[in-house]
């Protein structure tokens, strides 16, 4: 029998979509994408849509008929709710929101977690709840693993907990918390050994990933330090993208990535952007002092909240960057210091990222590691 699938709420080109498996978040032109799992009130995801935007959704807890989303900038705006279900679509905000439900009559309706499940309160928390403003928190034990689990330097398995705001019952996972590694016994010369040793593989390892690409990877031409491989990426054995990092110190660096076409086609340049631009907004400013756990989680959400208010607010701009002597449009974005250009070149896409550099005057040739000349032609 042909399984029949219900859509309860549509806004924007975004839909919530019911059927005999569950609940579904997605594109109303394509069908059900993301599950919905989960009890309602906890049920929620998000999802990109087909013309670049984002959904963010899901089913409304027992007794809520209306959901407030606090956007990245602090404002509050009403989601579209009916049917047990909400929906909420942004063109920049690609992170998981703050939601406060609330019933006919504007009184908050918490989810309900499961009153067996251990809990205390958070006496150390620092931060107000983003969608509430609440000030209280209690740090809660999902037994049934639904948060996850996790274990600290390869000890057992235990099932992770969250931090819940005590007046709405907003979330916030804790993580993974590392107790320091016993004290280390060998010598500083075995240390400094066991460093080049690690090293040496490391450069072998590059190599032999430089020797076998298929694609041209673009660096800094000119007066920069010599660039590093800082990472790559593959798929089905193949590398599919390649980093290289020029650095003048900490906080005064450039980053290159190169990548091929086909590694992530369904991103505009303004969203390769806008994630560049994110990793390279990360000043926290001073860390607290001694804090809980729960606490801390408390304090590094509220930071990243803000990281990545400043990257959606940033304003759209266009350079010039010339690629072995092309000029090239880039799609630019900058926020605290930082900056980050994206285009597509070719069967490739660039996507520059500076920190305490300028774009200006910047040009790109292929890169050839530990020699003068440059590498094969991108025509």
């Amino acid at each position: 029998m042909r399984q029949v699938t219900e859509t309860l709420l549509t806004h924007e080109g975004a839909a919530v979509f019911r059927d005999r498996d569950g609940y579904w978040l997605g594109d109303l032109g394509s069908g059900p994408g993301t599950g919905l799992a989960g009890d309602p009130g906890q049920a929620r995801a998000m999802q990109g849509l087909s013309d670049g935007r984002w959904a963010h959704g899901g089913r409304l807890p027992h007794g809520a008929t209306r959901a407030t989303v606090a956007r990245l900038d602090g404002t509050l705006i009403e989601a579209v709710a009916g049917f047990g279900a909400w929906l909420y679509v942004t063109a920049v905000e690609r992170h998981r929101l703050p939601v406060r439900f609330t019933d006919d009559d504007g009184g908050i309706v918490r989810p309900e977690l499961p009153a067996q499940w251990p809990r205390e309160p958070v006496h150390d928390a620092t931060e107000t709840c983003p969608a509430c403003a609440g000030e209280a928190w209690e740090y809660i034990v999902a037994l049934d693993g639904s948060r996850g689990q996790s274990s600290s330097n390869d000890g057992p398995m235990e099932n992770n907990g969250v931090v819940v705001c005590v007046c709405c019952g907003y979330e916030i996972s804790t993580g993974v918390f590392y107790a320091p590694l016993e004290d280390d016994t060998r010598t500083e010369q075995e240390q400094q050994e066991d460093l080049e040793r690690f090293q040496a593989e490391e450069r072998e390892r590059e190599q032999t990933m430089l020797a076998n690409l298929d694609f041209v990877v673009v660096a800094a031409a000119g007066a920069w330090p010599a660039g590093e491989i800082g990472g790559h990426g593959s798929s089905d054995n193949r590398t599919t993208s390649v980093t290289v990092q020029h650095t003048l110190d900490d906080r005064c660096w450039l980053r290159i990535q190169t990548l091929r076409f086909e590694e992530e086609p369904w991103s505009s340049a303004i969203e390769l952007a806008r994630g560049g631009l994110i990793s390279a907004v990360h000043e926290f400013g001073e860390w607290p002092g001694e804090l809980s756990e729960p606490a801390l989680s408390l304090w590094l959400d509220a930071r990243e909240g803000e990281r990545n208010a400043a990257v959606a607010a940033a304003e759209e701009a266009t350079a010039t960057v010339h690629v072995e002597g092309t000029p090239v449009g880039f799609t630019v974005l900058d926020a605290d210091g930082a900056w980050s250009a994206a285009a597509d070149h070719g069967d490739l896409r660039i996507v520059l990222t500076g920190r305490g550099v300028p774009l200006a005057d910047l040009r790109l040739q292929p890169y050839a590691p530990d020699d003068d000349e440059a590498g094969t032609s991108l025509s």
